[in-house]
C-alpha cells in the first residue's frame, strides 16, 4: 500500500492513486511511505478492506501506523517556523528534536528518543511543557517517529504557536 498525507494518513493500495474524493475530503495529498496490511490483527485487517471495497482509501491515525509497520518513504515538510536539529549517528541517544522559533530563540518542541534497549524509538512531543503534559508515542524507527512529529507539528502548529507564546511570557 501507498501512504500519502499530511496532518493525517490515508491508505491507498498500491495500484491506484488516490481518488479526487479523497483529495476533496483530506486536502492535497503526497506519498510519504508504505505501510504493509500483511500480519495486521484479522479485525484491523477487514476493516481496512471494507474501507477499501467502499472508499477505494483508509484514513489512519498516524500513531496507530506507527505500531503497525509504517515504512517512511521521504521527508516531510514541516509548518513555518519549526525545524529539526539531528543528532549526529555516532552521539550517544542520537534522536531529533524539533524547535519552533519564536523570534527570541529556537523552543524545543518535541524529540525523537531511542529507548533504552535500542529496539525502537520514542517521539516526545510538548517537550516545553512540564512532563504531566507531554506526549509520547513508540515507534519502530526513527524515521518513522519523525514522520510522526511532523504530522503532528502540522496539525497542531497554531496550538503549539499560542502555547509557546503563553509560556514565554
Amino acid at each position: 500500500m501507498r501512504l500519502h498525507g499530511l496532518g493525517e494518513l490515508v491508505l491507498v493500495p498500491d495500484c491506484m492513486k488516490a481518488s479526487r474524493e479523497a483529495e476533496r475530503g483530506h486536502g492535497p495529498l503526497r506519498h510519504c511511505g508504505t505501510f504493509e496490511t500483511h500480519g495486521l490483527p484479522p479485525d484491523l485487517a477487514e476493516q481496512i478492506d471494507q474501507a477499501f471495497d467502499e472508499l477505494f482509501y483508509v484514513v489512519l491515525q498516524p500513531d496507530l501506523a506507527l505500531r503497525l509497520g509504517y515504512d517512511p518513504g521521504c521527508g516531510l515538510p514541516l509548518p513555518q517556523g519549526f525545524e529539526w536539529a539531528i543528532t549526529d549517528f555516532w552521539e550517544s541517544r542520537a534522536g531529533a528534536t524539533l524547535t519552533y522559533d519564536n523570534g527570541s530563540g529556537k523552543v524545543p518542541v518535541a524529540e525523537v528518543v531511542p529507548d533504552e534497549a535500542y529496539r525502537g524509538w520514542y517521539a516526545m512531543t510538548r517537550v516545553f511543557r512540564p512532563w504531566p503534559f507531554r506526549g509520547k508515542h513508540v515507534a519502530a524507527t526513527r524515521t518513522a517517529a519523525v514522520h510522526y512529529l511532523a504530522l503532528w507539528a502540522d496539525a497542531n502548529a497554531d496550538t503549539l504557536r499560542a502555547e509557546i507564546a503563553a509560556a514565554s511570557r
